[in-house]
Protein backbone atom coordinates (compact mmCIF):
# COMPACT_ATOMS: atom_id res chain seq x y z
CA UNK A 1 0.00 0.00 0.00
CA UNK A 2 2.84 2.37 0.93
CA UNK A 3 4.52 1.58 -2.40
CA UNK A 4 1.36 2.44 -4.37
CA UNK A 5 1.04 5.74 -2.48
CA UNK A 6 4.65 6.61 -3.35
CA UNK A 7 4.03 5.86 -7.05
CA UNK A 8 0.98 8.14 -7.06
CA UNK A 9 2.95 10.89 -5.31
CA UNK A 10 5.84 10.65 -7.80
CA UNK A 11 3.44 10.59 -10.75
CA UNK A 12 1.45 13.61 -9.45
CA UNK A 13 4.48 15.76 -8.79
CA UNK A 14 5.96 14.67 -12.10
CA UNK A 15 2.91 15.97 -13.94
CA UNK A 16 3.04 19.27 -12.02
CA UNK A 17 6.71 19.81 -12.90
CA UNK A 18 6.09 18.81 -16.51
CA UNK A 19 3.25 21.31 -16.82
CA UNK A 20 5.45 24.03 -15.37
CA UNK A 21 8.16 23.21 -17.93
CA UNK A 22 5.63 23.36 -20.76
CA UNK A 23 4.38 26.72 -19.46
CA UNK A 24 7.92 28.07 -19.26
CA UNK A 25 8.67 26.89 -22.79
CA UNK A 26 5.41 28.40 -24.07
CA UNK A 27 6.22 31.80 -22.54
CA UNK A 28 9.79 31.70 -23.88
CA UNK A 29 8.62 30.81 -27.37
CA UNK A 30 5.94 33.45 -27.72
CA UNK A 31 7.39 36.33 -25.74
CA UNK A 32 11.16 36.06 -26.18
CA UNK A 33 12.27 38.31 -29.10
CA UNK A 34 14.29 36.72 -31.87
CA UNK A 35 15.59 40.03 -33.14
CA UNK A 36 18.35 41.77 -31.26
CA UNK A 37 18.05 45.23 -29.77
CA UNK A 38 18.24 47.94 -32.39
CA UNK A 39 19.63 50.91 -30.49
CA UNK A 40 21.80 52.01 -27.62
CA UNK A 41 18.76 52.56 -25.45
CA UNK A 42 17.92 48.86 -25.22
CA UNK A 43 19.61 47.00 -22.40
CA UNK A 44 21.02 43.86 -23.99
CA UNK A 45 21.77 42.21 -20.66
CA UNK A 46 18.10 42.19 -19.65
CA UNK A 47 17.32 39.37 -22.07
CA UNK A 48 20.35 37.20 -21.46
CA UNK A 49 19.68 33.85 -19.75
CA UNK A 50 21.38 33.76 -16.38
CA UNK A 51 22.08 30.03 -16.52
CA UNK A 52 24.18 29.96 -19.70
CA UNK A 53 26.68 27.11 -19.63
CA UNK A 54 30.43 27.73 -19.53
CA UNK A 55 32.02 28.15 -22.93
CA UNK A 56 34.71 26.19 -24.75
CA UNK A 57 34.55 23.98 -27.86
CA UNK A 58 34.64 20.53 -29.57
CA UNK A 59 36.73 18.10 -27.58
CA UNK A 60 38.89 15.67 -29.52
CA UNK A 61 38.38 17.12 -32.98
CA UNK A 62 39.94 20.48 -32.20
CA UNK A 63 41.79 19.74 -29.01
CA UNK A 64 39.78 22.38 -27.15
CA UNK A 65 37.55 21.68 -24.10
CA UNK A 66 34.01 20.74 -25.07
CA UNK A 67 31.46 23.52 -25.50
CA UNK A 68 27.75 23.46 -24.87
CA UNK A 69 27.19 25.97 -27.67
CA UNK A 70 27.51 26.01 -31.44
CA UNK A 71 27.16 29.78 -31.61
CA UNK A 72 29.95 31.81 -33.21
CA UNK A 73 29.24 35.54 -32.88
CA UNK A 74 30.05 37.19 -36.22
CA UNK A 75 32.24 40.30 -35.73
CA UNK A 76 30.98 40.41 -32.16
CA UNK A 77 27.39 41.54 -31.72
CA UNK A 78 26.54 44.51 -33.92
CA UNK A 79 23.32 45.23 -32.01
CA UNK A 80 25.54 46.36 -29.16
CA UNK A 81 28.29 48.25 -30.94
CA UNK A 82 30.26 48.78 -34.13
CA UNK A 83 31.38 45.48 -35.63
CA UNK A 84 34.90 44.29 -34.84
CA UNK A 85 35.35 46.68 -31.91
CA UNK A 86 35.59 46.37 -28.15
CA UNK A 87 31.94 47.37 -27.80
CA UNK A 88 30.63 44.63 -30.10
CA UNK A 89 32.90 42.07 -28.41
CA UNK A 90 31.62 43.11 -25.01
CA UNK A 91 28.03 42.91 -26.26
CA UNK A 92 28.55 39.31 -27.48
CA UNK A 93 30.32 37.91 -24.43
CA UNK A 94 27.25 37.58 -22.13
CA UNK A 95 25.61 35.22 -24.64
CA UNK A 96 28.42 32.68 -24.05
CA UNK A 97 29.19 31.87 -27.71
CA UNK A 98 31.67 29.10 -28.44
CA UNK A 99 33.72 31.73 -30.24
CA UNK A 100 33.55 35.37 -31.22
CA UNK A 101 34.68 35.73 -34.84
CA UNK A 102 36.78 38.80 -35.60
CA UNK A 103 38.42 40.05 -38.80
CA UNK A 104 42.10 40.94 -38.65
CA UNK A 105 44.20 43.11 -40.97
CA UNK A 106 47.76 44.44 -40.91
CA UNK A 107 48.50 48.17 -40.88
CA UNK A 108 51.16 50.09 -42.79
CA UNK A 109 53.52 49.86 -39.80
CA UNK A 110 52.82 46.14 -39.31
CA UNK A 111 50.37 46.22 -36.40
CA UNK A 112 47.22 44.11 -36.32
CA UNK A 113 43.79 45.71 -36.09
CA UNK A 114 40.20 44.52 -36.37
CA UNK A 115 38.58 45.41 -39.69
CA UNK A 116 36.64 43.39 -42.24
CA UNK A 117 36.95 45.65 -45.29
CA UNK A 118 40.24 46.59 -46.90
CA UNK A 119 38.75 50.06 -47.38
CA UNK A 120 37.86 52.43 -44.56
CA UNK A 121 34.99 53.99 -46.50
CA UNK A 122 32.06 52.00 -45.11
CA UNK A 123 32.75 52.52 -41.40
CA UNK A 124 35.09 55.53 -41.25
CA UNK A 125 33.86 57.44 -44.34
CA UNK A 126 37.48 57.75 -45.44
CA UNK A 127 38.79 56.96 -48.93
CA UNK A 128 41.82 55.12 -47.68
CA UNK A 129 42.75 51.50 -47.15
CA UNK A 130 43.99 49.94 -43.95
CA UNK A 131 47.42 49.14 -45.35
CA UNK A 132 47.94 52.79 -46.30
CA UNK A 133 47.78 54.10 -42.73
CA UNK A 134 49.80 53.57 -39.58
CA UNK A 135 48.22 52.46 -36.34
CA UNK A 136 48.51 55.97 -34.93
CA UNK A 137 46.68 57.39 -37.96
CA UNK A 138 43.98 54.71 -37.77
CA UNK A 139 43.43 55.34 -34.07
CA UNK A 140 42.41 58.92 -34.88
CA UNK A 141 39.45 57.74 -36.95
CA UNK A 142 35.89 57.35 -35.70
CA UNK A 143 33.92 54.32 -36.87
CA UNK A 144 30.14 54.67 -37.19
CA UNK A 145 27.53 51.93 -37.59
CA UNK A 146 23.89 51.52 -36.49
CA UNK A 147 23.94 54.70 -34.38
CA UNK A 148 27.06 53.51 -32.57
CA UNK A 149 30.49 55.09 -32.63
CA UNK A 150 33.86 53.59 -31.79
CA UNK A 151 37.57 53.83 -32.39
CA UNK A 152 39.53 51.13 -34.19
CA UNK A 153 40.47 48.15 -32.01
CA UNK A 154 43.86 46.46 -32.08
CA UNK A 155 44.12 42.70 -31.91
CA UNK A 156 45.92 42.98 -28.57
CA UNK A 157 43.06 45.03 -27.13
CA UNK A 158 40.52 42.48 -28.34
CA UNK A 159 42.47 39.58 -26.84
CA UNK A 160 42.88 41.33 -23.51
CA UNK A 161 39.13 42.02 -23.29
CA UNK A 162 38.19 38.47 -24.30
CA UNK A 163 40.60 36.96 -21.78
CA UNK A 164 38.90 38.78 -18.90
CA UNK A 165 35.81 36.63 -19.62
CA UNK A 166 37.73 33.53 -20.79
CA UNK A 167 36.09 34.01 -24.18
CA UNK A 168 37.83 32.21 -27.09
CA UNK A 169 38.16 34.02 -30.40
CA UNK A 170 38.03 32.84 -34.01
CA UNK A 171 40.35 35.11 -35.99
CA UNK A 172 39.52 35.57 -39.68
CA UNK A 173 42.77 36.82 -41.22
CA UNK A 174 42.31 39.14 -44.19
CA UNK A 175 45.53 39.08 -46.19
CA UNK A 176 46.72 41.46 -48.90
CA UNK A 177 49.71 41.90 -51.18
CA UNK A 178 50.83 44.78 -48.99
CA UNK A 179 51.26 42.61 -45.89
CA UNK A 180 54.79 42.24 -44.60
CA UNK A 181 56.64 39.06 -45.58
CA UNK A 182 56.87 38.19 -41.90
CA UNK A 183 53.15 38.66 -41.27
CA UNK A 184 52.43 34.97 -40.47
CA UNK A 185 55.37 34.89 -38.07
CA UNK A 186 54.37 38.18 -36.45
CA UNK A 187 50.81 36.99 -35.88
CA UNK A 188 51.90 33.60 -34.54
CA UNK A 189 54.28 35.29 -32.10
CA UNK A 190 51.61 37.73 -30.94
CA UNK A 191 49.22 34.86 -30.17
CA UNK A 192 51.96 32.97 -28.37
CA UNK A 193 52.93 36.03 -26.34
CA UNK A 194 49.31 36.48 -25.29
CA UNK A 195 49.11 32.76 -24.38
CA UNK A 196 46.05 32.03 -26.54
CA UNK A 197 47.45 29.52 -29.03
CA UNK A 198 45.64 26.61 -27.38
CA UNK A 199 42.25 28.31 -27.14
CA UNK A 200 41.97 30.40 -30.32
CA UNK A 201 41.27 29.41 -33.92
CA UNK A 202 42.65 31.05 -37.07
CA UNK A 203 40.86 30.92 -40.42
CA UNK A 204 41.43 32.47 -43.83
CA UNK A 205 40.61 32.15 -47.53
CA UNK A 206 44.37 32.23 -48.16
CA UNK A 207 45.67 28.66 -48.09
CA UNK A 208 49.30 29.76 -48.47
CA UNK A 209 49.02 31.98 -45.39
CA UNK A 210 47.52 29.15 -43.34
CA UNK A 211 50.36 26.84 -44.34
CA UNK A 212 52.91 29.50 -43.44
CA UNK A 213 51.50 30.28 -40.01
CA UNK A 214 51.18 26.55 -39.33
CA UNK A 215 54.86 26.15 -40.13
CA UNK A 216 55.72 28.86 -37.62
CA UNK A 217 53.67 27.25 -34.86
CA UNK A 218 52.33 23.73 -35.36
CA UNK A 219 50.11 24.08 -32.29
CA UNK A 220 47.94 26.73 -33.94
CA UNK A 221 44.55 25.36 -35.01
CA UNK A 222 43.66 26.70 -38.43
CA UNK A 223 40.76 26.41 -40.85
CA UNK A 224 40.16 26.99 -44.53
CA UNK A 225 37.25 29.16 -45.67
CA UNK A 226 35.80 27.61 -48.82
CA UNK A 227 33.08 29.00 -51.07
CA UNK A 228 31.88 25.65 -52.39
CA UNK A 229 32.28 21.95 -51.78
CA UNK A 230 36.06 21.50 -51.66
CA UNK A 231 37.62 19.78 -54.66
CA UNK A 232 40.43 18.52 -52.44
CA UNK A 233 41.07 17.69 -48.82
CA UNK A 234 42.91 19.87 -46.34
CA UNK A 235 44.50 17.29 -44.03
CA UNK A 236 46.79 19.81 -42.35
CA UNK A 237 43.93 22.07 -41.30
CA UNK A 238 41.75 21.49 -38.27
CA UNK A 239 38.41 22.72 -39.59
CA UNK A 240 36.57 24.05 -42.67
CA UNK A 241 34.27 27.07 -42.91
CA UNK A 242 31.60 27.22 -45.61
CA UNK A 243 28.83 29.60 -46.63
CA UNK A 244 25.70 27.91 -45.30
CA UNK A 245 23.79 28.13 -48.60
CA UNK A 246 26.48 25.95 -50.19
CA UNK A 247 26.41 23.28 -47.49
CA UNK A 248 25.25 20.12 -49.23
CA UNK A 249 24.44 17.12 -46.96
CA UNK A 250 27.67 15.36 -47.91
CA UNK A 251 29.68 18.30 -46.60
CA UNK A 252 28.69 17.35 -43.06
CA UNK A 253 30.39 14.01 -43.60
CA UNK A 254 33.76 15.78 -43.67
CA UNK A 255 36.39 14.33 -41.36
CA UNK A 256 37.03 17.85 -40.08
CA UNK A 257 34.73 20.04 -38.02
CA UNK A 258 32.49 22.24 -40.19
CA UNK A 259 31.57 25.85 -39.47
CA UNK A 260 28.75 27.56 -41.39
CA UNK A 261 28.40 31.30 -42.12
CA UNK A 262 26.38 33.50 -41.86
CA UNK A 263 23.06 32.17 -40.50
CA UNK A 264 20.71 34.90 -39.28
CA UNK A 265 17.22 33.49 -39.91
CA UNK A 266 15.73 31.67 -36.90
CA UNK A 267 14.34 28.79 -38.96
CA UNK A 268 17.67 28.24 -40.70
CA UNK A 269 19.63 28.45 -37.46
CA UNK A 270 17.33 25.88 -35.88
CA UNK A 271 17.75 23.65 -38.94
CA UNK A 272 21.55 23.74 -38.87
CA UNK A 273 21.57 23.30 -35.12
CA UNK A 274 20.25 19.79 -35.73
CA UNK A 275 23.09 18.90 -38.13
CA UNK A 276 26.61 17.77 -37.28
CA UNK A 277 27.97 21.26 -37.97
CA UNK A 278 30.33 22.15 -35.13
CA UNK A 279 29.76 25.89 -35.30
CA UNK A 280 27.19 28.30 -36.74
CA UNK A 281 28.38 31.83 -37.43
CA UNK A 282 25.63 34.39 -36.89
CA UNK A 283 25.14 38.15 -36.61
CA UNK A 284 22.36 37.65 -34.07
CA UNK A 285 23.75 36.19 -30.86
CA UNK A 286 20.48 36.90 -29.03
CA UNK A 287 18.39 34.90 -31.49
CA UNK A 288 20.91 32.04 -31.56
CA UNK A 289 21.15 31.89 -27.78
CA UNK A 290 17.35 31.85 -27.45
CA UNK A 291 17.02 28.93 -29.85
CA UNK A 292 19.81 26.97 -28.18
CA UNK A 293 18.21 27.51 -24.76
CA UNK A 294 14.87 26.24 -26.07
CA UNK A 295 16.58 23.15 -27.40
CA UNK A 296 17.99 22.51 -23.93
CA UNK A 297 14.54 22.88 -22.38
CA UNK A 298 13.08 20.41 -24.91
CA UNK A 299 15.78 17.89 -24.07
CA UNK A 300 15.04 18.23 -20.33
CA UNK A 301 11.32 17.82 -20.94
CA UNK A 302 11.86 14.68 -23.02
CA UNK A 303 14.15 13.25 -20.37
CA UNK A 304 11.66 13.92 -17.59
CA UNK A 305 8.81 12.36 -19.56
CA UNK A 306 10.91 9.20 -19.85
CA UNK A 307 11.38 9.18 -16.08
CA UNK A 308 7.64 9.54 -15.47
CA UNK A 309 6.83 6.75 -17.92
CA UNK A 310 9.31 4.44 -16.20
CA UNK A 311 7.71 5.19 -12.81
CA UNK A 312 4.30 4.34 -14.25
CA UNK A 313 5.51 0.85 -15.12
CA UNK A 314 6.86 0.17 -11.58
Amino acid sequence: MEGDRMKVLVYTWGLVILKLLFLFFFLCFFFSPLDGPRSKNVKIESRIPSNSAPLSFPQGVLGIPKSNSKIIAHRGYKAGGVENTLSSIQAAIPYKPAYIELDVRQTKDEHFILMHDASLKRLARKKKKVHQLTLAELKKLTLKQNNFESSITTLEEAIDLAKTSKQPLLLDIKTSKQDSLDMPKQLAELLADRDVVDSYLVQSTNEAFLNQIKEVNHDLQVGMIVSMLPSKEYPDFQFLTLKHTMAAPEFFESKQPVFLWTVDEPAEFNQYLATTAHGIITDNALMANSIEQRGTINALMTSYIDVIQKNETL
